[in-house]
């Protein structure tokens, strides 16, 4: 089973296109998007027409228009942007739900269903009111059990717990809603210690049934230092995370890590340092040393930019160890999903240390996650994986 793919992902571009059919779709802020992360933006409009005509090439097109460009985050979600502006789900109405959304959630899981078992997520949109975020979650876990697939419902990272009242009583009458899953932009798994609580305290209500808590994290290399992705690994743990989407930051090849900001922000400096500071005696640190640089740190503003200390690759190497020795002992699950992570990175597979999750005794999964948008298959990703 496909243990991590979203499930509008899962749409070919071609097949994104056909949710335009029908409904107003904002063409040039899209094309703005791809403009902004360095892509070539086609005439979207016009390939949507001549895809509602039925040409068959635009598909192709699209492919190969997917294939290139920069690797990255920016780039990925703004080729998932095609998906995210097309659909009614992401950029229609969320203040009343309608028979049109209905129609495709129910055409979206058919689609994905038909590509085998899955277990599939979808963001519930932030904007949506408490009315559109019922309708919306009670109709998508029927549409889901039908198309034989289970779901994982993604909660926007700005404000996890504003539709959980909601979330939890769906998930109550639906035992195919599987998870609760964080997504999108990464930040600090600290700030959704809350939602951890409140899933364990459903899950305690309601045994032997158990929601898993899936966290996207250590995915995205280019934003943070490369000890500030790996140690948010680690705290995702921490807050009781069972499966890490990704987490490539403790497995990744140093050598193979994409470029990194110039600078570091105060509070990611603090926080990097604690973390070291606790791994001291395991990794023959100067707890002291460590000690001094935090308290230079006291009086200082926490968003404040300081340069970067440059990338000690030997330092790197050994705490990844520890972090895939808590993976191990936690007894939590790495999702793996090559081409995603080649895509991101920007780092050839060989290098994201599948291997060493083995030798550290990890439990890890394969996932897809967009297919669709990356033109790959679960099968191939287990191919890639070297599980065939």
């Amino acid at each position: 089973m496909d243990r991590h793919i979203h499930l509008y992902g899962a749409l070919s571009p071609g097949q994104a296109l056909d949710l335009a059919e029908g409904h107003a779709v904002d063409w040039g802020w899209l094309a703005g998007r791809w403009v902004e992360a360095g892509l070539t933006a086609p005439d979207f409009a016009a390939l949507a027409r001549r895809r509602h005509a039925g040409e068959a090439a635009v598909e192709h097109e699209l492919a190969a228009l997917f294939a290139g460009g920069p690797p990255g985050f920016s780039a990925f979600q703004a080729r998932y942007d095609l998906v995210v502006a097309c659909s009614r789900w992401a950029s229609g109405r969320h203040d009343r739900w309608e028979a049109a959304n209905a129609s495709e959630i129910d055409r979206v899981c058919s689609i994905v269903g038909a590509q085998g078992p899955a277990e599939v997520r979808l963001l519930l949109p932030g904007t949506a009111t408490p009315a559109w975020a019922e309708a919306a979650l009670e109709h998508a876990a029927a549409a889901a059990a039908r198309a034989g697939l289970q779901l994982a419902i993604s909660l926007p990272r700005a404000e996890p717990l504003r539709h959980w009242p909601i979330v939890a009583q769906t998930a109550s009458r639906h035992p195919g809603i599987t998870g609760i899953d964080l997504c999108g932009l990464e930040d600090e798994p600290a700030r959704h210690a809350p939602l951890a609580a409140a899933i364990a305290a459903w899950n305690q209500q309601h045994y032997p049934r158990r929601l898993q808590f899936l966290v996207h994290v250590g995915e995205q290399l280019r934003g943070v230092q490369p000890l500030t992705a790996l140690r948010r690994v680690w705290d995702a743990v921490a807050i009781g995370a069972d499966r890490l989407g990704h987490a490539l930051a403790a497995r990744l090849d140093p050598a193979a890590w994409p470029a990194t900001p110039v600078w570091e922000r105060v509070d990611e400096r603090r926080a990097r340092l604690t973390w070291l500071q606790w791994q001291a005696d395991r990794l023959d640190l100067d707890a002291d040393s460590i000690d001094h640089e935090i308290a230079a740190l006291t009086n200082a503003d926490p968003a404040h930019q300081l340069a970067a200390d440059p990338l000690d690759a030997g330092l790197l190497l050994d705490c990844q160890q520890v972090v895939l020795e808590r993976l191990s002992k936690a007894r939590r699950t790495v999702e793996v999903c090559p081409s995603s992570n080649r895509m991101i990175s920007g780092a050839e597979i060989a290098q994201h240390g599948i291997d060493r999750l083995n030798a550290a005794g990890v439990a890890w999964v394969v996932g897809s996650d967009d297919p669709g948008i990356l033109g790959t298959s679960f099968a191939e990703e287990c191919r890639l994986a070297g599980l065939c």
